[in-house]
C-alpha cells in the first residue's frame, strides 16, 4: 500500500514539476513585459499627438488677431504646418513602438494604417478625376473662361470616410495589441529544460518547461 501511494506522489510531483517548471530567457532573448509594450506604444502616440498639438498651437498663433496679414509671422505658422505635418506622419509608426519591442517589425495596426492611406488616396484621386476646375484663355485680348464641370464629392467621401476608419483603427488595434504582442513573444522561446525534484523517497527525475513569460 506505501509503495502505491509513494508511485501516486512521484506522478504527481513529476506532473507539477512538468507542468510548471521554472521560466529561463533564452539567450539573446531577454523576456518582454506586457506593460513596458502597452506604455510604448501609448507614448508614441502622445509623443506624435503632442508634436501635431504644439504646431497647431503655432498656427493658431500666427493668424490671430490679425497676424496672418502679418509677414513677419510667415515663419511662425510655415513652422507650426511644418509640425502638424509631423506629428500626423508619424502616426503611421509610433502606435507600433510596443509592437517592435515585443518583436514585431510590420504589424497588423500599421498594415491597416497603411491600407487606410492608399484607401484614403483613392478617394483623393476619384475627386480629381471626377471635374475640373475653372480655366481662362485669351483671346484677341479679351479672356474666355470655362466654369468646368463639378466634383463628384459624394464617390470620393466614402472611400476618404473608409481610409480614415482604417487609419484610426490601425492606431487603436496596435495600443490593444501591444501587451499581447509580448506574451506571443515569451510565448516563442520556450525551451524543454531537465529538472530534478527532492521528494521524500529520494531525487525525483523529470523535466520543467523553462521559457520568457
Amino acid at each position: 500500500m506505501r509503495s502505491i501511494t509513494s508511485l501516486g506522489l512521484s506522478i504527481l510531483v513529476a506532473t507539477l514539476v512538468i507542468t510548471t517548471g521554472i521560466a529561463t530567457a533564452e539567450p539573446g532573448h531577454p523576456p518582454r513585459n506586457r506593460e513596458t509594450a502597452r506604455w510604448l506604444s501609448i507614448g508614441g502616440v502622445l509623443t506624435s499627438a503632442a508634436i501635431a498639438g504644439v504646431g497647431a498651437g503655432m498656427l493658431e498663433y500666427g493668424f490671430m488677431d490679425s497676424r496672418g496679414y502679418d509677414r513677419s509671422f510667415a515663419g511662425v505658422r510655415r513652422t507650426g504646418e511644418v509640425l502638424v505635418g509631423v506629428g500626423a506622419a508619424t502616426t503611421l509608426f509610433t502606435p507600433s513602438i510596443g509592437e517592435w519591442y515585443a518583436g514585431q517589425a510590420f504589424s497588423t495596426g500599421m498594415k491597416l494604417r497603411a491600407t487606410g492611406i492608399g484607401v484614403g488616396l483613392l478617394g483623393a484621386a476619384i475627386y480629381g478625376a471626377s471635374g475640373s476646375s475653372e480655366s481662362c484663355v485669351m483671346f484677341d485680348g479679351a479672356n474666355y473662361c470655362s466654369g468646368g464641370s463639378p466634383r463628384n464629392v459624394a464617390a470620393a467621401s466614402v472611400p476618404v470616410a473608409i481610409g480614415v476608419a482604417l487609419y484610426v483603427g490601425g492606431i487603436l488595434y496596435d495600443l490593444v495589441d501591444a501587451p499581447s504582442a509580448a506574451d506571443r513573444y515569451n510565448a516563442r522561446h520556450v525551451e524543454i529544460l531537465p529538472a530534478a525534484l527532492k521528494t521524500p523517497t529520494g531525487i525525483l527525475p523529470g523535466v520543467a518547461l523553462g521559457g520568457t513569460f
